[in-house]
């Protein structure tokens, strides 16, 4: 029986890696058709080779340009 849950879990894990880089293909290439625009710093994560592919599945810890009252600059009003 544990095998057979090792089996299991492996293709559970399989599964979820697979899902997460056809996400991340998707994002790619809305990205190379305009749909998203990513206006991070230039010395951000995401625009290191390899890891651009994964900037709109982990969304996070992105470097965006912002003021000192955390408005970003090209927000309305953020003069």
């Amino acid at each position: 029986m544990p095998r057979a849950r090792l089996v299991l879990v492996k293709r559970v894990a399989l599964a979820i890696a697979i899902g997460y880089l056809v996400l991340a293909l998707v994002g790619r290439a809305k990205e190379a058709a305009g749909v998203y625009t990513c206006e991070c710093y230039e010395d951000c994560w995401c625009k290191k080779p390899g890891l651009s592919l994964f900037r709109w599945v982990f969304p996070r810890f992105h470097h965006f340009p912002v003021n000192d009252g955390g408005v970003p600059l090209d927000a309305p009003g953020s003069s």
